[in-house]
Formats: C-alpha cells, structure tokens, sequence
C-alpha cells in the first residue's frame, strides 16, 4: 500500500495517494498493547483467542506473530511509539533474537524466533539502528552472513523466492541494506569485503572500501564519503548514484559515540496525511456479514478519535447505499457529513442497503 502510495504521488494521482496512505496505517489495528505483538481479529473485532506468539496458525501467513510483528518497514518511527518508545523497541528485538524457535517448512535459519529463511524477517536486524543501537545491527548482521550463507549445495538457509535470500546477501555484504524498499535510503550494517565497486549505468563507480574488515572487525567507527567526514548511519541512493568512494573503518569494538545525533539515523516517510487521521482499530478484516431476510450489510468496530475537535466523515461505497453510525448517531452517508467529537474511543457501524456482491467500503476522516 505504502509504495503503491509514492507511485500515485509521483504520478500525481492525489485520491489514489491518500487511500494507499492511509491503507498503509492499517497494521496498527492488529497491534495488541497488552501483549506488544500482531494479533489476528475476528469479525466482531475482538482479539483471537488462544494466542500463542510462537504458534503457526492460521492468522499468519509462513511464520508466526514473531515474523510479523516489526514488519512496518515504512513507518518505524510509529512501531517504535507503538512498543512504548526506543528503549522497549531494542528490548522487544533482543527478545526475537533470544526467544526459542522451532524450523518448519517455510520457518528457517533461526536465531532464536527470527527466522532469516523467509522474507519478512529480512530487514528486522536493521532495526536497531533506527533506535540508535547500530552495534547490535552490526552484530546479528554480521553473525547471518557468516553462520546462514555458505558455498555449499544448501548454502542458502532457506526459499530464494526470486532471489531475495541472495540480493539480502549482495547488499548486506557490501555494507548496507534497503530496510523500505521504495526508500530512497539505504541503512548501514557491516560490510563482509575489503572492496566492493558498483558500476551504474550512468556510466559511473561507485566503490565501497571497508579498511582493517575482518571476522573480528565487525564494527564501523567512522565513515567518509568522497573524502568527507560522514556522520549519518545510513546513505541516500542520490550520493550512490553520482559515483565516488565511500571508505568505513573497521574495528572490533563498537564506536558508541558514531551516528548518535537523532539526525543521523535512519528513518521513516509514512505520509503526510497518517498524522492527523484517527486510527481505526477492527476495521482492516471484518469480515461483511448478510443478514437473514433483509438487503443490509454491516461492519462493526471500534475508532479512536484523538483529539477533541469538529470532524468530517466521508464514506465511500459500492455496497449501496451506507450509512455510518458512531454509537446512535448517523455521521455519515452518501455524502460527506461531520459534528463536534471529543476525544476518545467510539464504536462505529456501518450499515450497507441494497448491497451488490464485489463491493468495496472505506471511511475517510479528516
């Protein structure tokens, strides 16, 4: 949703952009504050029952709620605010990285419940550094590469599903890697090379030079690029693009006091438009049930309005005709209507007549 939402943007297409935007904010409807892990729903809303972060079920597809719970590639900063702030984000990745795992078909190349042999763990050690611990992304990217990829039959740890085990190695290995694919960044982990050179089509070099890299020397403790102290923990693909000399210097200690400044890490570009949107909790799978005798469909849920003030409710159907209701009170149908909300949690129902089979329904709030 997210980068089909940079695509409507560069192509101009503002409606398209705002949708997949706001889409794109969905997975906050999954997070469970209680347990701080992704949680599949039932139609009604409520939380599934028997959860087991471990368990493979149904509620995830090839992995568990460990394998999805930090993936928001495009938005860290709120998943960050989401697991309590920085300090309990590192705590709740160490935890991946500790807890007990088990292999199946589709989960391997554990470290503990990170699973490297399926893509939506791939860019998970990375995360570190948007939290300001780039050793620890330094570490555990050093350890996959040495521990997970060999030059032997089954090399790869896991499926290649169209290369990606292999691009995760390519770009690690030179030191960085597209944590948001649709980014125009690329994070800093550990380069494996003492000398790697891209040659870009426009005829330029790019060459990454990793002095004094070693097994042991795992750790960046200062970077130049084209001669020129370099503070940030990450790199604009633009720099990569004109060509020249990125040199990091490696040792076997971490070099805490290197891209410590807020402004030196990485970070997130969710839109513009997510800030100010109230969050809609039960919304992203409910399911749209009939009822018995009558032409009318309904959804039902919860949506948390964060501040006090005068909204407008726009819903957009081709269910029918809707309404949608917060508690009694009717705030919207086919047209846009609004009022005076102070800030809280309301249930929501939206009620469809006539409904035609295919349909889709959205609620913008602004």
């Amino acid at each position: 949703d997210w980068c089909i939402a940079q695509m409507a943007k560069e192509l101009e297409e503002q409606d398209v952009y705002e949708t997949f935007t706001h889409r794109s904010q969905f997975y906050r409807n999954l997070h469970d504050p209680e347990t701080g892990f992704l949680r599949g729903k039932s139609s009604d809303g409520t939380w599934a029952s028997n959860f087991k972060p471990d368990r493979l079920t149904g509620e995830f597809v090839e992995g568990n709620s460990w394998h999805y719970t930090f993936f928001a590639p495009h938005d860290v900063g709120e998943l960050m605010d989401l697991m309590g702030g920085e300090e309990k984000f590192i705590e709740k990745l160490d935890a991946l990285f500790k807890a007990e795992g088990r292999e199946h078909m589709d989960v391997s190349g554990l470290i503990g419940q990170y699973a490297h042999g399926n893509e939506p763990c791939h860019n998970y050690a990375y995360l570190y550094t948007y939290a300001g611990e780039h050793w620890k992304t330094q570490e555990k990217v050093a350890q996959v590469m040495r521990k997970l990829y060999t030059d032997k039959p089954d090399g790869i740890c896991g499926n290649e599903d169209c290369g990606q085990m292999s691009a995760w190695y390519v770009m690690s290995a030179m030191g960085f890697y597209p944590v948001c694919p649709g980014q125009s960044i690329y994070v800093f982990g550990t380069p494996l090379f003492p000398k790697a050179a891209i040659n870009l089509e426009n005829g330029r070099t790019f060459n990454v030079i990793a002095e004094n890299v070693s097994d042991d020397n795992i750790y960046i403790q200062s970077v130049t690029l084209n001669g020129k102290p370099y503070s940030k923990a990450y790199i604009e693909h633009a720099d990569i693009n004109k060509g020249g000399k990125l040199i990091l210097k490696m040792g076997s200690k971490p070099n805490k006091d290197w891209a410590q400044e807020k402004s030196d890490r990485p970070f997130s570009q969710p839109g513009e438009l997510t800030s100010a949107k109230p969050k809609l909790q039960g919304w992203d799978n409910l399911l749209v049930e009939k009822k018995s005798d009558e032409m009318v469909q309904e959804l039902a849920g919860q949506i948390e309005i964060p501040a006090s003030g005068n909204y407008v409710f726009r819903l957009s159907t081709s269910l029918g005709r809707g309404k949608l209701f917060l508690g009694d009170k009717c705030v919207a149908a086919a047209d846009m209507m609004g009022g005076q909300l102070e800030k809280g949690v309301y249930l929501f129902r939206v009620q469809c007549l006539y409904p035609m089979l295919g349909g889709q329904l959205e609620i913008q709030v602004k």
